[in-house]
């Protein structure tokens, strides 16, 4: 859903290109969906403007265009990245069993990166996370609980249209 509702059409909208939405991996048994756009262009403008690592994901950093500019693109930024790689609790779990604690977790192995994303979380959204923790090598992760979900929601943390329902859905969980 989110990859032909929303990333297929901002590849449209940016390099004037749509990218096909893969299903190999599906065909295989996998639960992935990807694109891959197979541009030269597009590659080095992420790789070089926005300073991703070429090869493997070691030592991510928020490139500095994303670090000098302003609340507003920073919010973006880490509003995607949670699409990405943040969750929240599986609400449509609960019709049948306890609600268990509110939460809005990002995991990932970068603890320097995630300390990165914890500060714009708390400085430009004014929310409360908390981390990092870490259960296992190489696996960090920060979160915030029950204060902050409403105003995550509020603030359109998620855009991804699962998370958001996940997240509106266990809000109305919560406060009945």
């Amino acid at each position: 859903i989110q990859i032909e509702k929303n990333i297929i059409p901002l590849f449209k909208e940016i390099f004037d290109i749509t990218p096909p939405l893969r299903l190999e991996r599906i065909q295989k048994g996998q639960t992935l969906y990807y694109i891959n756009p197979t541009s030269k262009i597009i590659y080095r403008y992420l790789t070089k403007i926005f300073e991703l690592n070429e090869g493997p994901k070691k030592g991510i950093k928020i490139p500095n265009l994303i670090i000098n500019s302003n609340k507003e693109i920073r919010k973006w930024f880490v509003r995607g990245f949670f699409d990405a790689d943040g969750d929240t609790r599986a609400s449509e779990a609960y019709n049948y069993k306890k609600i268990s604690s509110p939460r809005i977790k990002l995991r990932i192995k970068e603890e320097s990166f995630l300390l990165e994303i914890k500060q714009i979380l708390n400085e430009d959204f004014k929310f409360g996370f908390t981390g990092p923790y870490s259960y296992k090598e190489n696996e960090y992760n920060i979160q915030t609980g029950k204060k902050d979900l409403l105003m995550a929601f509020k603030e359109n943390l998620f855009i991804h249209p699962i998370k958001s329902w996940r997240l509106k859905r266990y809000i109305e969980l919560v406060g009945r």
